[in-house]
């Protein structure tokens, strides 16, 4: 077992809340840390001036690798310590198709953001609203991004693209299609442009040679996609509770409340008590475990799980991701459950059950009374339901969790 140095934190979702604040938890957590000898880190997508606002040194995090792992920044000292650029031919390929869609163009050069300060007054036109008072605070502007982007096409990070919609996001991704730059989606509506090759997991391998630290002695924080590259990279990957899928399936441990949560299989070598393991067949999975499950699909993925109970009396879920094509498992992970958050899960799953089936009765009689009274009572809430969409539900992640609301 490692002894771990350094951990590297992913912001938005991991660092900060909902409402793009670090919470005094963290930061003391963080400071708790630093005093023991830990050397604390960044890896995240925005631009070193981005992260101005915030107390880092107070927490002891010194270094950062950041936009997306293509600047590796010592805060301490306020110096770039290695950066990786755009190939300078592909800047005008990327702005002309940004030409075509309405969207706001951001550069980032040496750390630091650049945007034309008219788009900063329309963020939420560009479905980013809630980060204009930073962009505000901290960006630089230029009065024609477009152009100055052309005049740096040397010096040039990474290029963030905010689209007024996803499908408008696709149609910049297709154009853009076949070029020798790597792709991330971000946000509702944003596409992170970076060199071939570069990712938070480039980001953070950088920084431990430029450390001198091995990176099986770091750990890697995150909750989303464009974390997944780091959360593999790392010594130990921990995804955070409020995860998406790609990240949880990435990392060792998921951890929520400063408590591990879940484990994850990383290799055929983990494998459970009756023996399966990464590459067994579902058919595996029923001879060991039987047929008593709950199954959810998750794109090209049926989730399987099954609940145990621990030697404490608690229950345990645990879970099989199986291939729809080849019909293998490709991770398996255990956790304990959560009574409030499957409570609300299967209350929802039920209600929707009622719903596409068409009983409404039964359906109506799962509201609050708060609620049956707020919608006309079955009479008002019925006619909504004369016909439905969809005759099934997959793909449920909670993504928050709070007093007694549970958000999917």
């Amino acid at each position: 077992m490692p002894r771990y140095r350094l951990a590297a934190f992913d912001m938005d979702g991991t660092l900060l809340n909902s409402d793009k604040e670090i919470p005094a938890s963290a930061i003391e957590a963080c400071r708790r840390a630093w005093k023991a000898g830990k050397i604390l880190a960044l890896d995240t997508g925005r631009a070193v001036s981005e992260l101005s606002l915030y107390p880092f040194s107070e927490m002891g995090i010194r270094y950062g690798a950041c936009a997306c792992g293509t600047v590796i920044y010592d805060f301490e000292a306020r110096r770039v310590l290695a950066t990786r650029t755009i190939p300078k031919e592909l800047i005008p390929i990327l702005v002309e198709a940004s030409r075509k869609e309405d969207l706001m163009f951001q550069a980032m050069i040496d750390g630091i953001g650049y945007v034309e300060a008219a788009d900063v007054e329309r963020m939420d036109h560009f479905r980013m609203g809630v980060y204009q008072p930073l962009y505000r605070a901290t960006s630089s502007f230029a009065e024609d991004i477009r152009a100055f982007a052309l005049e740096n096409a040397d010096r040039i990070n990474k290029i963030n693209m905010y689209h007024t919609s996803p499908e408008s996001r696709a149609r910049t991704l297709e154009r853009l299609s076949g070029l020798p730059l790597d792709f991330t989606f971000a946000e509702t509506t944003s596409l992170e442009t970076t060199p071939q090759g570069v990712s938070k997991g480039t980001g953070l391998a950088d920084l431990c040679d430029v450390l001198g630290i091995p990176i099986e002695e770091a750990i890697g924080v995150g909750d989303a996609f464009n974390d997944v590259p780091m959360l593999k990279a790392a010594g130990l990957g921990a995804a955070m509770g409020n995860s998406n899928e790609e990240a949880i399936r990435a990392a060792d441990v998921v951890v929520k409340d400063n408590k591990v949560i879940m484990l994850t299989s990383s290799s055929p070598a983990a494998q459970s008590k009756r023996g399966i393991h990464q590459g067994s067949s579902f058919d595996d999975v029923v001879n060991a475990y039987g047929d008593d499950y709950q199954a959810s699909e998750y794109g090209a993925q049926i989730h399987y799980e099954y609940t145990f109970k621990t030697d404490d009396g608690k229950t345990g879920i645990l879970r099989f991701a199986v291939s729809k094509n080849s019909q293998a498992v490709e991770y398996i992970s255990v956790r304990l459950a959560d009574e409030q958050t499957d409570g609300a899960k299967q209350a929802f799953l039920a209600y929707h059950k009622d719903i596409s089936g068409h009983h409404l009765q039964e359906a109506f009689q799962l509201l609050t009374p708060d609620f049956q009274t707020s919608v006309g009572g079955y009479d008002g809430y019925a006619p909504g339901y004369a016909n439905t969409l969809s005759s099934d539900v997959s793909n449920i992640r909670q993504i928050a969790s709070g007093g007694n609301k549970t958000t999917f």
